[in-house]
């Protein structure tokens, strides 16, 4: 049946793998996806199941994520969507010089997207030879985006791993007076503990209690 259904059309894909989630049976997310690879014949179909796979198969607690991304890159290397599922698939297993290999390949078929430069930086930072080039392109995403208060985040702990708490601090106090989000309330107290400040730590910590996460 869902052959047929998905070969009509490759959107009903989406009902199945909701449909098990709900029904927690994760093993046939798996099937599903590779069944719908096989079925597939265009970037279209691939990009399609790809898309799912960031709203489903990306809960999974195993590698079966990563495992249908490396199918899917196979068949379609150069999809931006599905470039950017794997990458999303390898960060959150904790694989981030693969994850940021493949937003470089973003970066160098559609370059000067700063949410793209930032989730790079993000990946680069948990790398610790890397913390340098972290700065580099998360600064020069945040030329592009100047009021974006994630990508401010997103320098900011990239500052902090390279022990300039200082430069830290501006990003994070410019991010807070945009929104004050939990992390970056988070990261404020990284920056205060990193030079003494046990009276704006407190404050910070103070604050940070009184936001419902």
């Amino acid at each position: 049946i869902f052959s047929e259904a998905f070969s009509d059309n490759p959107r009903s894909m989406e009902t199945y793998l909701r449909l098990l989630t709900e029904a927690d049976q994760a093993d046939h997310l798996v099937t599903f996806a590779e069944k719908a690879i096989a079925l597939s014949d265009g970037d279209e179909q691939y990009e399609w199941i790809a898309l799912n796979g960031i709203r489903f198969l990306l809960r999974l607690s195993d590698d079966s994520a990563l495992n249908i991304s490396e199918q899917l890159i196979a068949a379609s290397p150069n999809s931006l969507t599905i470039l950017d599922f794997a990458s999303q698939a390898y960060f959150i297993r904790g694989e981030h010089a693969k994850a940021a290999a493949f937003l470089s390949k973003i970066n160098e078929i559609q370059p000067g997207k700063a949410m793209v430069l930032n989730n790079l930086a993000m990946c680069l930072v948990e790398i610790p030879e890397e913390v340098s080039k972290a700065i580099e392109v998360a600064s020069n995403a945040l030329r592009l985006a100047p009021h974006d208060a994630s990508i401010m985040d997103t320098l900011a702990v990239a500052l902090l791993r390279d022990g300039q708490p200082d430069e830290a601090l501006k990003q994070l106090e410019s991010a807070i007076a945009i929104r004050k989000e939990p992390r970056f309330l988070f990261h404020l107290l990284l920056a205060y503990e990193q030079l003494g400040r046990q009276d704006k730590y407190e404050e910070a910590y103070s604050l940070l209690s009184q936001i419902e996460l």
